[in-house]
């Protein structure tokens, strides 16, 4: 009767061990699961934030992308208008350099007129009436009387052509200036445009590099989670196993008692009833 009742004792020690040791481990794993659950959750979490960078990124690069296209086009007019500056700039020196030949010419010219104006003016009429007088007969006179007269138009033709030719060239002169004003200004715009456009680019490039770099770090975040429910998976997994093989050990002894019990109690009935 007592080792029935040791037997019986015994048997409710392992169950309560079992019980114990299986609401022990399953309280642990609970808790694992919870941390796998939150591990997810914020795996999930950082997932949608990484996805929203990349569309930022996307987004970004594209914005970038046209800002390039359009600093090429403003360079490429920029370019073009500061050929034209550049060859009016020429163009002006040159026609300042023929505007000053002109003036030149046309002050020696005046002065060769006024010296032989003053000549002939202090000799009277006396050195015309001379080369005339000079003459061997009519026809030698009527020749150097039209002489006088084509120096005397020369004179004037050359006077009026070198005022006419300074008129010319200063209005050629006023007219490249205008030009040169306007792309000037044209020069100046696109040259602030591309400014604008460079320093946009800038900030865009700027900002691509901290998404870039927001990214990697969500992206090494969810490595991290990744790896740690992993983890905390293979220790849900041995916990598991360890608590089946627990199980397996304790139920193993409780039939190891059992049946130990079992051969005991008819010795104890034979040894009563003798």
């Amino acid at each position: 009767m007592k080792s029935k009742r040791l037997l019986i004792f015994i048997l409710a020690i392992a169950m309560v061990s079992i019980s114990a040791i299986q609401v022990f481990a399953n309280a642990e794993i609970d808790n694992l699961k919870k941390q796998q659950e939150e591990m997810e959750r914020q795996k999930k979490e950082k997932e949608g934030e990484i996805q929203g960078l990349q569309v930022q990124v996307k987004d970004v690069q594209g914005e970038i992308a046209k800002l390039d296209a359009q600093i090429d086009v403003a360079s490429v007019k920029l370019t073009e208008v500061e050929d034209v500056v550049a060859q009016l700039e020429v163009d002006i020196a040159y026609n300042q350099e023929k505007l000053e030949g002109a003036k030149s010419s046309l002050d020696e010219n005046q002065d060769t007129l006024e010296k032989r104006l003053r000549v002939m003016y202090m000799s009277g009429d006396s050195s015309n009436l001379e080369i005339l007088l000079g003459a061997d007969n009519i026809e030698d006179m009527l020749m150097r009387y039209d002489m006088l007269e084509m120096v005397a138009k020369q004179d004037k033709d050359l006077i009026s052509f070198t005022n006419k030719q300074i008129v010319t060239i200063e209005e050629t002169e006023a007219e490249l200036s205008r030009q040169h004003a306007e792309e000037e200004i044209k020069r100046k715009e696109l040259s602030r445009q591309k400014q604008n456009l460079v320093s946009a680019n800038d900030q865009k490039v700027s900002f691509m590099a901290q998404l870039q770099k927001d990214k990697a770090a969500a992206e090494v975040q969810y490595d991290g989670f990744v790896q740690e429910s992993l983890n905390i998976q293979s220790k849900i997994v041995a916990k598991e196993k360890e608590l089946e093989e627990r199980r397996k050990a304790e139920e193993a002894k409780r039939k190891a008692a059992g049946r130990a019990g079992t051969a005991q109690i008819p010795g104890d009935q034979t040894g009563r009833y003798a």
